[in-house]
């Protein structure tokens, strides 16, 4: 479906770093928004990974993007200051004076509003001004602030921005962008709660969900499967992911199951010698990371999804992860833990089980249970409904946008007005 023409939004989508391989579902909202006709253009302030999955050529998304190189020295930034200043005064010297002077603050001073404002051609409005996950939001607010960016700001809320960064930099940390933000989207409702909990304005908070294309993830018949289970696991080899749990559940575990573990990282070489302490080894497969379309395949051709995400010393937490809702759209059941967001979309017994954090014994059981192909086969038909109806790429991003008409009327951003508070 495409927006009529006259009906398209300027759409400024910004970013921490774009694009990323852990975070494709910036990418996939960037293509929804623009196969439903609007003029978006995209802002990371730190280089990607270069990982472009879900955009097509049509889509256009690299040349829609623009980097404002931040994490560049200090020195490399303020020797690429008077080109960028000439370039800003030029367009508006009232901008450059926003842009440069000290009471700026701190970005001013050390040359990133210069950068920021060059990147995008400041000063600029937009429809709108989306921010994935809150520090991006920072940015924004600040950038809003000087006078650099005008529009309706909304940010988008995920997990770590909201459990570690407070923890880390204070609970004042998003103070001023609760202040200019139009609307805060939490993915969940615990993390609806956690911004309530900041001293976020009720008002502006509204339950938004990332999506996912559908069509990537075809709901699978696995009814004919012969054989032990396989049983399959997705994440970046951190704590808050709890592999370390679901390796000892699996050993205890009264199944024959197969494990594959898919992603990579600090944790990795401690991981797989604890399986070989375990005993598990010969039926455990570490794949290493894999593009999205690989782990489509493992989805397609694994029995069942183990989410057992706990909270890491850091205070670092889950969001309610994407994989998960790809997993269900497959037709997985899925055990995870009673963790931040998981619960909202994992309902025990009737599309997975749920088991407390770090419950060992509990997620052995749930192994058990899911062992049965019978049981996995109940579950499958009410896994992929839900996440047509609530996770369909497409109609979250045609939700964004009305929400963004909704905003229309101020014309330098500010409360939301007609949006009011929801998170059911």
């Amino acid at each position: 479906m495409t927006a009529p023409s006259s009906d398209a939004l300027e759409i400024l989508v910004i970013a921490t770093r774009f694009p990323l391989a852990s975070e494709t579902f910036v990418e996939q909202q960037c293509a929804d928004l623009v196969r439903l006709g609007h003029r978006v253009e995209i802002l990371t302030l730190q280089e990607g990974d270069g990982s472009w999955t879900a955009a097509r050529p049509a889509d256009r998304l690299p040349e829609r993007t623009r980097c404002a190189h931040l994490g560049a020295p200090l020195a490399t930034r303020l020797m690429r200051a008077p080109a960028r200043a000439a370039r800003l005064a030029a367009r508006s010297p009232a901008s450059l004076l926003r842009a440069a002077t000290p009471i700026g603050g701190r970005r001013a001073i050390n040359g990133q509003f210069l950068a920021i404002a060059d990147t995008i051609a400041a000063p600029r409005r937009f429809d709108l001004i989306h921010c994935h996950f809150g520090p991006a939001g920072v940015v924004a607010a600040e950038l809003l602030r000087a006078g650099l960016l005008s529009g309706p700001l909304s940010v988008g809320f995920y997990g770590y921005d909201l459990t570690r960064e407070p923890l880390r930099r204070g609970r004042d940390l998003y103070r001023g962008l609760f202040a200019r933000a139009s609307l805060l989207l939490p993915h969940s409702r615990y993390l609806a709660d956690r911004l309530i909990a900041l001293g976020a304005p009720a008002d502006r908070i509204h339950l938004h969900r990332l999506g996912i294309d559908l069509s990537r993830f075809p709901a699978t018949d696995r009814s004919a499967r012969t054989g032990p289970a396989t049983a399959l696991a997705v994440g970046r080899f951190v704590e808050k992911k709890g592999f370390e749990y679901l390796l000892r559940a699996f050993a205890r575990a009264a199944t024959d199951m197969r494990l594959r573990i898919v992603g990579d990282g600090p944790l990795r070489p401690a991981l797989e010698q604890l399986a070989h302490e375990l005993g598990i080894a010969p039926r455990v497969t570490f794949t290493g990371w894999l593009p999205p379309a690989g782990v489509a395949r493992e989805m397609h051709e694994a029995d069942l999804l183990v989410t057992p995400s706990v909270t890491a010393a850091d205070g670092d937490m889950e969001g309610l992860p994407l994989v998960v809702i790809e997993a269900m759209a497959t037709g997985l059941p899925v055990i995870g833990t009673a963790h931040s967001g998981i619960p909202e979309i994992v309902v025990d017994g009737e599309t997975g089980a749920v088991v407390p954090e770090r419950d060992i014994e509990a997620l052995a059981a749930a192994l058990g249970r899911l062992d049965d192909r019978t049981t996995r086969a109940g579950l499958a038909q009410a896994s992929r409904g839900r996440v047509e109806r609530a996770f369909d790429g497409t109609s979250l991003a045609e939700q964004l946008c009305d929400l963004a008409r909704a905003l229309r009327g101020p014309r330098d951003g500010g409360p939301a007005g007609k949006v009011r508070f929801r998170i059911d």
